[in-house]
C-alpha cells in the first residue's frame, strides 16, 4: 500500500516520503482496520519531519489525526460488552484518540488514561493516518455523527482540547478571558470559552485568522496592540512558546489564572547524555520549556498556573454534532495523498490547517 513514512536515514534532518510498497496492516484482537479518508497535518507531524522532536526508533507512517471508514474489526472470543458494541463500526466513518494506552495501569484504571505512562502516539510511535490503511485499537475508535462533516471531524482533537480548557476552569462572576494564539487550537478555545458567562478576546498576529472571530462574534486584537496592565482574570496560552507564556504572565491579574494549552506537541523528546533536547529547536517544543521566561510573577502575584492537555474525543464529536462549535474556515489548504510532501511543507510554512485527502 501507499504510505507517507518518516525517513531518518543518514540525513541531518528527517524527511517524509511516500512509498508504495508498505505492507498492508492486519488488525489484531480488539483492533480495527480503517481506510483513511482525510488526515489533518498536525504539529506532531511537523515536529517529527523537521527534527525538532525525535521519537527514538520511530521510522513509521506519519499522521496523528484523521477520519476514515472501518473496513474490518477483530473482536476476540469472550470480549467485553463494550468491545462487542464496537462490531457495529464496520462501514462507519470514525476518528480515534491521538494516542494508544495500555488500559491496565493504575492511571488508566483510575480514569487518567491520557496520562498513561505507556502511551504511544499515533503517527509518532505506531503507524498513523497518512496511509491507505491504518490499524487502531477499537477502544480508542469512535463513530462520527452523521451530521458532522468529515473535515470537521478531522479537527476533533483540537475541539476536544479546547473543550477541556473550559472544563478545568471554574467561572466566577463574569471574568475577562484572553486567549493567546490564533492557531486552530486558540480559535476553537475562544469559541468554547465564548459560550461561558465571560468576556472573551483572542490575541494573535495574523489578520486573516483573526477575521474568523468576526464571523463568530468574538473580540480580537493584534498581540502588539494591547497593554500589559495585568487586568485579565484568565489567560489561556495556546502558542506553546516561551514568548506566549511571558505575555500571559504580564496580562493576568494578581491571583488570576493562566491555563497552559500549547506545548507544541507534548511528545517525549529524545535527550542526549547531558540532558539536552535532541532536535528540540526552540522554546516551547517540550512540555516544560519556558524559553528563558521570568517566572517570578507567578510567586509575586500569586498566579495560579494550570496545565491542560487532551480532552475527550467522544465528547468533542457530540459538541460538533450539536453545532456548539464550528471548524469552518480552519482548513485553508487541501492536498491529494500523492502530494503529502507538499502538504507538510505548506503546513510548516504557516497555513492555518492543511488536509490530506485520499486520492
Amino acid at each position: 500500500m501507499r504510505a507517507c513514512v518518516l525517513d531518518s536515514g543518514m540525513k541531518a534532518a528527517p524527511m517524509a516520503r511516500v512509498v508504495s510498497d508498505r505492507a498492508m496492516p492486519v488488525p489484531g484482537p480488539g483492533e480495527a482496520l480503517i481506510q483513511p479518508v482525510v488526515a489533518a497535518v498536525s504539529d506532531i507531524d511537523l515536529e517529527l519531519v523537521t527534527g525538532r522532536t525525535v521519537v527514538p526508533g520511530f521510522a513509521g507512517v506519519l499522521g496523528n489525526q484523521g477520519v476514515g471508514v472501518v473496513v474490518e474489526v477483530n473482536i476476540p472470543a469472550g470480549a467485553s460488552a463494550a468491545l462487542e458494541a464496537k462490531r457495529g463500526l464496520k462501514g462507519k466513518r470514525v476518528v480515534a484518540a491521538g494516542f494508544v494506552v495500555c488500559g491496565t495501569c493504575p492511571l488508566c484504571r483510575g480514569g487518567l488514561s491520557a496520562h498513561c505512562r505507556s502511551r504511544v502516539y499515533v503517527g509518532a510511535g505506531r503507524d498513523g493516518w497518512l496511509a491507505e490503511a491504518v490499524v487502531l485499537p477499537l477502544a480508542s475508535v469512535h463513530a462520527v455523527p452523521e451530521r458532522v462533516e468529515t473535515e470537521a471531524a478531522a479537527l476533533v482533537h483540537e475541539v476536544a482540547s479546547a473543550a477541556h480548557a473550559a472544563q478545568v476552569l471554574r467561572v466566577e462572576g463574569k471574568p475577562y478571558i484572553t486567549v493567546l494564539g490564533d492557531g486552530a487550537l486558540g480559535l476553537l478555545t475562544a469559541q468554547v470559552m465564548s459560550k461561558m458567562n465571560a468576556s472573551v478576546r483572542v490575541l494573535g498576529r495574523h489578520a486573516e485568522r483573526l477575521a474568523l472571530c468576526d464571523r463568530w462574534g468574538i473580540k480580537h486584537r493584534h498581540a502588539d496592540e494591547v497593554g500589559r496592565r495585568g487586568d485579565q482574570d484568565v489567560v489561556v496560552e495556546c502558542t506553546g512558546t516561551g514568548e506566549g507564556l511571558g505575555l500571559a504572565l504580564r496580562l493576568v491579574r494578581p491571583r488570576g489564572k493562566v491555563i497552559l494549552k500549547g506545548t507544541r506537541t507534548g511528545l517525549p523528546i529524545a535527550v542526549d547524555g547531558a540532558g539536552a533536547a535532541v532536535g528540540g529547536g526552540g522554546g516551547g517544543s517540550g512540555a516544560g520549556a519556558t524559553g528563558g521566561v521570568d517566572l517570578s510573577p507567578v510567586v509575586v502575584n500569586e498566579i495560579e498556573v494550570l496545565g491542560c492537555r487532551e480532552g475527550s474525543v467522544e465528547a468533542a464529536l457530540s459538541m460538533l454534532g450539536r453545532g456548539e462549535v464550528t471548524t469552518a474556515g480552519l482548513i485553508t489548504r487541501r492536498y491529494k495523498f500523492e502530494s503529502t510532501a507538499a502538504a507538510l511543507a505548506a503546513a510548516e510554512a504557516g497555513e492555518l490547517r492543511v488536509a490530506v485527502e485520499r486520492g
